[in-house]
């Protein structure tokens, strides 16, 4: 069995799939034969399970054998799975991570679907004693304990037990854990003694069936419908919403971004192995090559959330990358540049927008006639010749590339972001769009409080939202803040420079005629104008998402579930309710503390870059 299991797992990894051990959950010792004995339901009963219910996903898929459970997440509605991909990434989990590591199982991703295998009471206990899944064994800060304490005290008081004094909390915080003390039970009213009626022999004992995707587990919740809804771990629904907004990205045209799998234990980043694109006037307009991971400072600074994979862990840090090679945040990252490129060349569109200021004659030499002002800029901006600005003799847009940042030039600029924050939550605040928020409204209403909204849909958006906090962290950090200002200034002073000695150069055709010179027409103004636009568009989008889908939110899953029936109160429903409230706190907390940096208006920037200590300024 090793054999073809190193066979799967090679297979699987050149794929360029992952697979996610739940190291959380080791196996003892005692339990080591159970465990194996488990390989026999990667058999027949899971090859039925792959077979009837993989076809066409449109929703979890959960089955139960003996003690695990097994659970098929779709990445979006409607994929499907060959069965043989589905049994052998369940084969592939139970190789590697029960039989190499020793442990409960792990989580098989591919760009399509998650397949989930785990230990069904360790989860359940994990629902129990901490509120929400995931591995969390890091001290408590003080804002984390203030948010716990806060959650505490409100179950307490939904559930009409008395208010907790301040002693009550002490044994919890001096543990340093979030297990959460056993509440007092109430004395239950004696009832009058029933006859007990004669004990009828015992039945011969029988194999336990396997349960199904039709049969309710007990660690099942129900929606309102009835319909069984299974719990599932919050690593794997950030998995899911990485996925969900990586798709959303590469659909806005934002661009698919290539990553390297490093080595185990170090944080993945991306690869880039070409210049960077992005469309202007219609066309392709190249920015210089970023630096790859082994090409960046060893002091540069990483920017996430300390433990991605635990839902109300909101601790977010930015410190030197080195320091943080042993996995301490578990994400992929993205080199991040503060200012994106596509604003840079989404400029020109929003310029053609001033059709009545811009109409420009015909440039082609010979011509009559007016032109709007793209297919000006096209003919003698674009294809326009090298000009001599700061000893450098290039091309206009190559001045402009000259001045952003690349991997020879401004290097100390870049960044490790992780890339649930920076792909569609940081892209989409400076994205050129008409819609107002971050994420689509109505796909967003639907997941929350839509009529077929689960606990699961709502989670997810609550993981969109609480990654949309990060990004506004990120660019709220000083530094970063600092950083964006001063390349703001810097394209602002090259367009200026290029703006006044363009007309001096006219582009001349095949036959040596000249085309219609440039004209200066105050380009460093308009930029500055178009930059304030851009970045207030930044913050009203925020503040239009997160306002919009907390408060959906809060009426959907806490006021109107104050009425709620029993099978609303479920663990899995709590710490929906937990991950609302935490998130609307942090939101509320931080939500103005975003203003223009002191570098944004200042001729040529500030200084120099200095890197804060780790932390510093954050959270």
């Amino acid at each position: 069995m090793k054999a073809s299991g190193l066979t799967l797992i090679a297979a699987l990894v050149g794929a360029g799939n992952a697979i996610d051990c739940h190291f959380e959950h080791a196996v003892p010792n005692d339990a080591l034969s159970t465990a194996t004995a488990l390989s026999q339901g990667l058999k027949d009963p899971v090859s039925t399970f792959c077979r009837k219910g993989v076809d066409r996903l449109d929703d979890i898929l959960t089955f139960s054998q003996g003690e695990v459970t097994f659970q098929v997440v779709p990445v979006q509605d409607g994929v499907r799975v060959p069965v043989e991909e589905c049994v052998s990434a369940f084969q592939s989990i139970f190789s590697l991570c029960v039989g190499r590591h020793n442990v409960w199982g792990g989580e098989y991703l591919t760009d399509k679907v998650i397949f989930d295998l785990h230990h069904t009471d360790l989860r359940k206990r994990d629902v129990d004693n901490i509120g929400y899944y995931g591995d969390d064994d890091d001290e408590d800060t003080p804002s984390e304990l203030a948010i716990l304490e806060a959650l505490e005290r409100r179950d307490v008081l939904e559930n009409e037990e008395p208010q907790l004094d301040a002693k009550d909390l002490a044994p919890r915080r001096a543990r340093g854990g979030r297990t959460r003390r056993p509440r007092p039970s109430r004395p239950k009213p004696s009832r009058k003694p029933r006859p007990q009626p004669t004990p009828k022999p015992p039945r011969p004992t029988s194999k336990p069936k396997p349960q199904s995707s039709k049969t309710q587990s007990r660690h099942s919740t129900k929606t309102s419908s009835g319909k069984t809804e299974p719990s599932v771990a919050c690593k794997v629904l950030n998995k899911r919403v990485k996925q969900e907004l990586a798709a959303m990205a590469r659909s806005a045209g934002l661009g698919k971004r290539d990553e390297v799998s490093p080595s185990e234990g170090t944080p993945q980043l991306e690869k880039r192995t070409s210049p960077k694109s992005a469309k202007g006037c219609g066309i392709d307009i190249f920015a210089n090559r970023y630096p790859q991971r082994d090409e960046m400072s060893s002091n540069a600074l990483a920017y996430g959330y300390s433990q991605p994979n635990t839902c109300l862990n909101f601790q977010f840090v930015g410190g030197p990358y080195h320091r943080r090679q042993q996995g301490t945040i578990e994400s992929m990252f993205d080199v991040e540049h503060t200012l994106e490129w596509s604003t840079v060349t989404h400029f020109w569109d929003w310029i053609n927008t001033k059709q009545e200021a811009f109409q420009r004659p015909n440039p082609e030499p010979g011509s009559t006639g007016r032109v709007d002002f793209c297919e000006f800029w096209k003919a003698v901006w674009n294809e326009g010749p090298a000009i001599p600005i700061g000893g450098q003799t290039l091309t206009p847009n190559q001045h402009v590339a000259y001045n952003y940042p690349s991997n020879t030039r401004f290097k100390d600029e870049f960044a490790f972001l992780q890339d649930i924050l920076n792909q569609t939550p940081k892209q989409q605040m400076w994205a050129m769009k008409d819609t107002p928020g971050i994420f689509d409204v109505a796909k967003m209403k639907r997941k929350i409080s839509g009529r077929t909204a689960t606990v699961v849909k709502a989670r997810e958006a609550m993981i969109m939202l609480k990654a949309l906090l990060g990004a506004h962290s990120y660019m709220k950090t000083p530094h970063v803040n600092h950083i964006l200002g001063k390349q703001k200034s810097r394209i602002g002073k090259a367009l200026e420079a290029i703006d006044k000695e363009l007309p001096n150069h006219p582009r001349l055709n095949a036959g040596g005629q000249p085309f219609t010179p440039w004209k200066r027409i105050g380009l460093k103004n308009y930029w500055d104008k178009y930059m304030d636009m851009k970045f207030n568009a930044a913050i009203t989008r925020t503040q239009y998402s997160m306002e919009t889908h907390l408060r959906q939110a809060e009426q959907r899953w806490i006021r109107d579930a104050r009425n709620r029936q029993p099978n609303q109160n479920t663990p899995q429903h709590r710490e929906l309710r937990d991950m609302i409230r935490a998130v609307a706190k942090r939101w509320r907390k931080d939500k103005n503390a975003w203003s223009r940096p002191a570098s944004w208006g200042v001729k040529g920037g500030v200084g120099g870059n200095r890197h804060p200590k780790s932390g510093a300024g954050l959270g």
